[in-house]
């Protein structure tokens, strides 16, 4: 009865380290899986950080050339309404010099009818 006894001790002993070293095995494979997964969702937080930095310089770089286009028309519409200005003002000064002469001529022209 001892003997069976120290059989089943030794048989369950070696199940008993057949089944921590399968434990230890496991724990160990669990941590590598959690490193793994640490470094992905690191390398993908670091990917979306340097995407969301392209696009927002991207955006700026838009933005900044709206801005730069719509200066550029402003100053160009400024010129335009100055130029317009000044035509309108020779023609204006043209109109005065048409009428006057006109005037003068009327004016010659009642002189011999008188």
């Amino acid at each position: 009865e001892m003997r069976v006894y120290q059989q089943k001790a030794f048989e369950l002993k070696s199940a008993n380290d057949v089944l921590s070293s399968e434990l230890e095995r496991v724990q160990e494979e669990l941590q590598t899986m959690q490193v793994e997964h640490e470094q992905q969702l690191e390398d993908l937080s670091k990917d979306r950080e340097t995407q969301w930095k392209t696009v927002t310089e991207q955006m700026e770089s838009k933005v900044k050339a709206v801005r730069e286009m719509s200066e550029n028309e402003k100053v160009e519409h400024e010129q335009l309404l100055e130029e317009l200005n000044k035509e309108k003002f020779q023609l204006e000064e043209e109109h005065r010099c048409v009428v006057a002469a006109l005037e003068e001529e009327s004016g010659k022209l009642q002189a011999v009818i008188d």
